[in-house]
């Protein structure tokens, strides 16, 4: 088979070779409906390249089955090492241009895939994959379209995408990925069509559909009863801005097709065209003689899809796979309102159908079967179990993922922290309102964590990512929804906890009497040697490690750190304490033994590093982070913005004298690579005070001191140069606090959580004017917060940027080191 067909070439040929979306719109084509005139390209051409790769350690080559993505680190390093195997296949392949030229001009690639499992996929689960890839528009054929489906064939290696593909098949080579290539026509609306036993469902833009499939505007939508159709009835949508091709790619479709020549341009920007919507409601765009050809297109289409074409025996076929009798009488359809070439006149174009059976089963399934290009061995068990059947389930709560892992064990409920029983159960999964750091230390021994406050980036959230324990956050009335002593099945990479019904419960009970925890997939230690990469040449860019306890000192992979970008004296001092807060000690005049004790702390840090330096952040006290110690001062108003930080040295200075004194001990005992970082600094007058005790304690007389400024509050976008000449040498970005402060969202309010984004334009901007402004004024400077864990892609910028350094939790070091190594490699700063 050819690479690149045209529509009308595969109406004979078997989905796992075009894919799903490819193989429906060719049948509908072939009864003369107003399909564009698509090419595709087959999924042989994926398979082809897959054979070629060289896998990175020999027991995984394509096997997803035995391959445990359940922790995030493991996770960005397989697709960090498959997407650059795959793109040195891709390089190297000697694919003529002519073998990917089509009379299209212009055109938009869509994703056509087909998955080679028993039993077959349903809509329900086929749809939402095909959303996974994005849809490329590009101009000219040959070599631009290869790079076009490279970029393609990348997302599919994409961390998140190997997870679901993990779900479906056990191997790439049972995933068949192919693309369809439509001409990008203008579009006055377009949209979808669900059509369902009664009813037929409409969503409508303006112009092309890139802006709903972006989620950039809400559709206008209506409801059709199909026995009532004259009622039809639109609920507002919303749009700011329309996408139209542009003049140029407008002008070329009205000329008569031909083969556009090798080197043409390609970038998206110049062939789509943005305008602005007007404000306000977007009401029905479609009038009723619309809806109803629109309606009567899409029952065309179903009869076409039938096994026997009679629209009365609806559906009442034997399915060609499963041997059983399936009803087909759903159907979803993406459509366009174009005009026509050379006229004003418009025409429906149908760019999507994917039909399914009330039972969920695919409809018109070829009994052929993929061959994969590459052999695999026989199926093994997969690590990672589905969740248990509904039927078996008594609650569901959903909230925010906090800490990847699936286990299985009993719940302990508790109003507060301090109503947990002691001796805690081992292995149990302990559901509480909130969790603070100085409750949290002390659950080190549960299978798992659920609590109705905080979000992604709350303290919690980041102390279960550092302690491996899968954790659940920001699921709101969970202490009431699940009763004690529920067996619980808790999943921390999506955010989901079902109670088990009591029969299984007590099945489990009987079965498990010694040991009440069930664990299903249990969090593996952090591995301290990349599982899929090799060593890695040395980086410009620092990789090194946040840290806040001293006891996971020995887990650390010493030889591949560049040193601790962030040590938490708060965590850290939490092991000191003996329950008592930093200030009960002060006030009962305990100064210097709380200075002993944080020195010998430390000391068991900074000596294994050597000369690597060890950036220890001083005391943040959030007073409702400290509640439960004794001789806790008062709850603050607003604990976020109140009396914390720096602000809080130059009202009562002692404790902060107790860190200085502690790091000049350890300065003169010979510990020449430890550095100073002050938290959540608002103003220069604040590090001008500040330095007026570091210079009484003898800091800065060591050269190899430096002192660092969390840049938290916004205010340091504007006040970079004057931290420079009060004496910063550094700068580490909290992404954290940054972001909540910049978008104004409390990152530890769960019902706001969707709009915390570290990848907001704003964050981002604000990421680079940090870096580059600190690079003009000779600071160095470092990024400290979640986003580049939680958003790894944001590594390739922030090197492009000129970072110095970044620093993770230790759970992230493989995956940040081969990151950094390909953003540098591709942007030639290694």
């Amino acid at each position: 088979m050819s690479w690149l067909q045209s529509l009308d070439q595969i109406a004979d040929a078997a989905p796992s070779s075009v894919g799903y979306n490819a193989y429906y719109l060719s049948q509908v084509r072939r009864h003369q409906l107003p399909v564009a005139p698509g090419w595709v390209l087959t999924a042989p051409l994926w398979h082809t390249i897959l054979s070629q790769m060289a896998w990175p350690r020999s027991d995984q080559i394509d096997n997803l089955a035995t391959l445990n993505l359940n922790r995030s680190e493991g996770l960005q390093q397989l697709s960090q090492a498959w997407q650059t195997a795959f793109e040195a296949v891709c390089q190297a392949q000697s694919l003529e241009a002519d073998a990917l030229t089509c009379p299209l001009s212009h055109w938009v690639m869509r994703p056509s895939l087909w998955i080679d499992r028993q039993p077959p996929l349903g809509a329900s689960q086929l749809l939402p994959l095909h959303s996974l890839l994005a849809d490329r528009v590009g101009a000219g054929t040959g070599s631009l379209i290869w790079q076009g489906l490279q970029q393609l064939w990348r997302q599919a290696l994409k961390a998140r995408n190997l997870v679901v593909w993990q779900q479906h098949c056990q191997a790439l080579t049972q995933l068949a990925l192919g693309a369809v290539l439509l001409p990008l026509y203008p579009a006055q609306a377009s949209g979808r069509l669900i059509l369902e036993p009664g009813i037929a469902r409409i969503e409508a833009v303006e112009g092309l559909m890139l802006c709903l499939s972006q989620g950039e505007a809400i559709p206008a939508r209506c409801r059709i009863e199909l026995g009532n159709p004259n009622q039809i009835r639109w609920q507002p949508g919303y749009q700011e801005q329309a996408y139209h091709p542009s003049t140029r790619v407008t002008a070329a479709i009205a000329r008569p097709p031909t083969p556009r020549a090798e080197g043409g341009e390609a970038d998206p920007e110049h062939l789509i065209q943005v305008t602005e919507h007007p404000p306000g409601e977007l009401s029905h765009i479609l009038d009723d003689s619309q809806v109803e050809a629109l309606l009567q297109l899409a029952h065309q289409v179903q009869t076409v899809l039938m096994a026997d074409g009679t629209p009365a025996r609806a559906g009442h076929r034997q399915d060609e796979v499963t041997g059983r009798k399936a009803s087909f009488q759903s159907l979803q359809m993406e459509w366009a309102l174009s005009p026509s070439p050379g006229s004003q006149e418009l025409q429906w174009v149908i760019t999507q159908v994917m039909p399914w059976s009330e039972d969920g089963v695919l409809t018109q399934q070829s009994p052929r079967t993929l061959t994969p290009s590459i052999s695999s061995s026989s199926p093994r068990a997969r690590p990672q179990p589905n969740p248990p059947p509904l039927p078996q389930v008594s609650v569901v709560v959903r909230g925010i993922g906090a800490s990847s892992g699936r286990v299985q064990a009993t719940a302990i409920i508790a109003r507060t922290p301090q109503d947990l029983p002691e001796p805690l159960p081992e292995g149990c999964i302990v559901v509480l309102p909130d969790l603070q750091p100085d409750r949290f230390l002390k659950l080190q021994s549960v299978a798992g964590i659920v609590i109705e406050q905080g979000g992604a980036t709350c303290h919690a959230a980041i102390l279960a990512r550092e302690m491996g324990i899968p954790a659940v956050v920001g699921a709101p009335q969970a202490t009431q929804l699940i009763d004690p002593n529920l067996v619980l099945w808790l999943d921390g990479e999506r955010g989901l906890v079902y109670g088990m019904t009591e029969e299984v419960s007590a099945q489990l009970e009987q079965t498990h009497t010694a040991a009440p925890q069930v664990a299903i997939a249990p969090t593996q230690p952090h591995t301290t040697e990349p599982a899929v990469t090799p060593p890695l040449p040395p980086l410009r860019t620092k990789v090194m490690v946040n840290l806040s306890q001293s006891k996971r000192m020995s887990e650390l992979p010493l030889q591949a750190l560049d040193g601790v970008g962030l040590l938490r004296s708060e965590w850290l001092m939490l092991e000191i304490l003996d329950q008592r807060h930093p200030w009960d000690w002060v006030n009962q005049g305990q100064a210097a033994e709380l200075q002993v004790r944080l020195t010998q702390t430390l000391a068991k840090i900074l000596e294994p590093f050597g000369d690597k330096p060890v950036r220890y952040r001083s005391l943040d006290l959030r007073s409702h982070e400290w509640q439960s110690l004794r001789g806790s001062p008062p709850l603050d108003t607003n604990p976020m913005l109140g009396l914390r930080g720096t602000l809080s040295y130059t009202v009562d200075s002692r404790l902060f004298e107790v860190e200085l004194g502690a790091l000049s001990t350890l300065q003169q005992s010979g510990h020449h690579n430890l550095q100073l970082m002050l938290p959540f600094v608002r103003s220069v007058e604040e590090v001008m005070t500040c330095q007026q005790y570091i210079n009484y304690a003898g800091l800065n007389q060591n050269e190899g001191f430096a002192l660092w400024i969390m840049a938290e509050v916004p205010s340091v976008l504007f006040l970079l140069p004057a931290y420079a000449r009060a004496g910063v040498h550094g700068i580490a970005i909290g992404s954290n606090d940054l972001t909540q402060l910049l978008l104004a969202v409390d990152r530890d309010q769960h019902t706001i959580a969707s709009v915390y984004d570290e990848q907001h334009p704003v964050v981002r901007m604000a990421l680079a004017h940090i870096i580059q402004s600190a690079r003009r004024c000779g600071m160095t400077c470092s990024i400290c917060g979640q986003a580049p864990v939680r958003h790894p892609d944001l590594i390739t910028d922030l090197v492009s940027w000129g970072i110095d350094s970044i620093s993770v939790e230790m759970g992230a070091l493989s995956f940040t080191r081969a990151a950094v190594y390909e953003a540098e490699r591709n942007s030639g700063r290694s």
